[in-house]
């Protein structure tokens, strides 16, 4: 495997080294609909990823103190994109000194609630992230900086222990879309210690559940209740802790 700081190095040439990244404004977003729709594809007018493109979403921490967001681009702008189906990617990178695995795993199960907005379909399982974005919301004027300047409007409020985040829209096929693919696959693996750790920490071990976590399918109901109920104790202490520190 490879080693942790080789892989945060691999992630941070995505943010830093490209010739044909683009810094996008960050807009004032005070109010966004979050409900997310079923988008026809007759109703599309761009497709992100999906069954014809490929698509990539990572995402990963660090205790470094950066003060400002940042949104940037590699690729075409959404609004050049009308009636094309492409490949997609996303890098989401959390800062702060208050993240821990406790605090990044929750994060990783809320991005792509955090990305659902009015007139776009968001679908994908964990690494994947396909969206169809309506007529509609496309004839609206949506554009990456928009999209995640919501997402970060909507990150700050619900979790005000993070610092900053960058956040790294990759459109079309490319050398930088190659290297995420590759990178996501090696993620794979680091998730899914940083899942048992965070676990086992709980209380619980991922070894006693024989559906790899799929809770519900098994006849061990107990084991699923506790899981759930640590879950919601985990989240009313999170919430507990920010109002000590307001």
């Amino acid at each position: 495997m490879e080693s942790v700081s080789d892989f945060f190095l691999n992630v941070s040439k995505l943010f830093d080294a490209s010739s044909l990244l683009t810094a996008l404004p960050i807009e004032n977003i005070d109010r966004y609909e979050a409900k997310s729709n079923f988008v026809l594809q007759s109703n599309t007018s761009v497709e992100l990823g999906g069954k014809n493109a490929s698509s990539a979403l990572l995402s990963l921490y660090s205790a470094e103190e950066v003060n400002s967001d940042e949104i940037r681009l590699i690729g075409q702008n959404l609004p050049d994109l009308q009636n094309q189906q492409i490949n997609f990617g996303v890098v989401i990178r959390f800062l702060g000194n208050q993240i821990n695995d406790e605090l990044f795993y929750i994060l990783s199960q809320n991005i792509k609630r955090l990305l659902q907005i009015k007139g776009l379909m968001l679908k994908g399982c964990d690494s994947e992230i396909w969206c169809r974005i309506s007529q509609d919301t496309f004839a609206e004027g949506l554009t990456f900086q928009k999209w995640g300047s919501i997402f970060l409007s909507r990150l700050h409020q619900e979790f005000p222990e993070i610092k900053s985040c960058q956040i790294l829209f990759i459109s079309g096929a490319s050398n930088e879309f190659n290297l995420l693919s590759d990178l996501v696959q090696k993620q794979t693996q680091y998730l899914e210690l940083l899942k048992s750790r965070v676990w086992e920490s709980r209380g619980y071990s991922f070894k006693d559940c024989h559906v790899l976590g799929h809770c519900g399918q098994c006849s061990d109901k107990k084991l699923c209740a506790n899981v759930r109920k640590m879950e919601r104790i985990v989240q009313v202490t999170r919430k507990v802790n920010q109002k000590g520190i307001e």
